[in-house]
């Protein structure tokens, strides 16, 4: 049998092989297509950033330079902006670029060790190209949805750093600036240094020498002032403190204008109250709420003997109080237990306001010692010397006693009058002719008072001009009367004006029949 294809003849074999033939080529097409094509390898993708100025203007920038550029804070240069944003990554940058002009090329590494900046002069160009070093062949591949939370978080806290209305930097151990928010910036344009405040690299604002030294000691604020008189609202002296962060060291440093005027004032304040005490012969000891004394005048210590070191050693109460047993200064307890209690007693009653006694010192001083609250849980102890008034008290009361004896010694019964018409002074035998005693009377009796008494028991018109007399009497010329007693006696009266408008009435019994008393009468 054959098969005619064409017009040649073909046998079976031939057929046999032409048909394994488009099997063949059948099978292969339709694993082929069953098959996914390989991909194609891709090239790196180029993270190179390349920046190209003229001056401090930019002329040219692939689109990864330019993206970068957005992370610099808006305002200055473009040279500036850069500058700003690779500063955190190459610290010593700004030197480095200096002497680019001489050297004509230069090459740093990052910190991280993970890019790498080539600067180049090209005519009258720069050439700024940063590249991945071979170290660094990691990426990070981030999904859109936290690259745009990313950005909104270092958005937000840039906004936030910006609006501190106090200086916020950070920079390296080394000392060289890589961050400052605008309050810094705006504080080194008022400072008179003649740079921007867009202008990069700032120059210092405090002294590096400090600023090292609060670094070293963390824990404690230091108050310093800026390098350069600042001009019209901003401060004059600051507060820093530092963070340790991974590589670098963030500062802080807030204006304490206020602050510092306030304690001025505070210290003018004390000063004149010292210098206001210093002049009173009254002893001043102020405790504050930890019992230590905040203030004392000179003449506690004059009054008390106690040395000026120990006092200003800011010594607690009780320390005081027994320094001042030691020295004798307050009255003995009879024993120390009893001594405990009694400054116990003495703190509760001075914070009440109630704590007032006078100490008898065997040195034949006495002291009148006052204790008041004070502002603040503070304490304040006022220490009198009253050895004279108490000297003129005891004086004026013996002379008192002596002039009772003087008249208690006279016969006649004496009564002396106020200008008021109250009783002011009697003698014993004016208590012993009427049999009264007039010293258990509460109050004063006056002048009306006895009247009616002498008229209950003997009347007479004389007892009326007495009392007119004792209140009313202009003419204080002196008189004398007679009162005519029943039995056959009679009082003669006589009536003397005293210095002050006082009056003193005698009266002398005269018995002319058998004796007979007034109170028989």
């Amino acid at each position: 049998m054959a098969v005619v294809l064409g017009t040649a003849p073909l046998s079976m074999m031939s057929l046999v092989g032409v048909v394994a033939g488009i099997l063949t080529l059948g099978t292969g097409a339709f694993l082929a297509w069953r098959r996914p094509a390989r991909k194609k390898v891709q090239d790196p993708v180029d993270v190179s950033k390349v920046f190209l100025f003229h001056g401090t203007d930019l002329v040219d920038a692939n689109p990864r330079a330019e993206e970068l550029l957005t992370l610099a804070k808006s305002g200055g240069s473009d040279w500036a902006r850069m500058m700003s944003v690779l500063t955190h990554h190459f610290p010593n940058l700004a030197d480095r670029l200096g002497d680019l002009d001489d050297r004509g090329s230069v090459g740093l590494r990052s910190r991280d060790g993970n890019e790498q900046l080539i600067a180049s002069v090209i005519g009258d160009r720069i050439r700024i190209t940063l590249t991945g070093t071979e170290d660094d062949e990691r990426r990070i591949l981030l999904e859109p949805l936290v690259f745009r939370s990313t950005l909104r978080e270092l958005e937000t806290l840039r906004y936030a750093t910006d609006a501190l209305p106090f200086p916020v930097w950070r920079q390296t151990p080394e000392g060289a600036l890589v961050w400052a928010n605008i309050a810094y910036r705006q504080a080194v344009g008022a400072n008179g240094s003649g740079t921007g405040a867009d202008a990069w690299p700032l120059p210092a604002l405090f002294d590096a020498d400090t600023l090292r030294d609060i670094a070293n000691r963390p824990a404690a604020p230091r108050r310093v002032p800026p390098l350069r008189d600042p001009a019209d609202g901003y401060p004059s002296m600051y507060e820093c403190t530092v963070t340790q962060t991974e590589d670098d060291l963030l500062y802080s440093a807030v204006g304490i204008d206020a602050t510092v005027e306030a304690e001025n004032q505070l210290r003018a304040f004390m000063q004149t109250l010292t210098n206001t005490f210093s002049h009173l012969t009254i002893g001043l000891a102020i405790f504050d709420r930890q019992r230590r004394l905040a203030m004392f005048n000179p003449a506690l210590t004059d009054l008390t003997a106690l040395p000026v070191d120990f006092l200003t050693a800011r010594p607690t109460l009780y320390s005081v109080l027994d320094r001042l047993r030691d020295r004798r200064m307050i009255p003995e307890p009879r024993d120390y237990g009893s001594w405990r209690r009694q400054i116990a007693d003495l703190e509760a009653a001075a914070l009440d306001g109630t704590y007032s006694e006078t100490w008898s010192l065997p040195n034949n001083r006495t002291y009148r010692v006052t204790g008041r609250p004070h502002h603040g849980g503070a304490v304040a102890f006022i220490i009198e010397d009253i050895s004279d008034e108490i000297a003129l008290t005891r004086r004026f009361r013996s002379e008192l006693e002596l002039g009772q004896a003087v008249i208690d010694a006279i016969e006649d019964a004496i009564v002396v009058f106020l200008p008021s018409g109250d009783l002011s002074m009697v003698n014993s035998a004016y208590q012993k002719l009427w049999a009264t005693d007039v010293g258990d009377t509460v109050d004063t009796p006056t002048v009306t008072e006895m009247s009616r008494l002498w008229m209950a028991k003997v009347a007479s018109p004389v007892w009326g001009e007495i009392r007119d007399f004792v209140l009313h009497g202009r003419d204080r010329a002196a008189w004398e009367d007679t009162v005519i007693l029943g039995g056959g006696g009679s009082l003669e009266c006589r009536v003397a004006p005293l210095a002050g408008g006082s009056t003193l009435v005698s009266l002398r019994g005269v018995e002319t029949a058998p004796p007979a008393r007034l109170r028989e009468a």
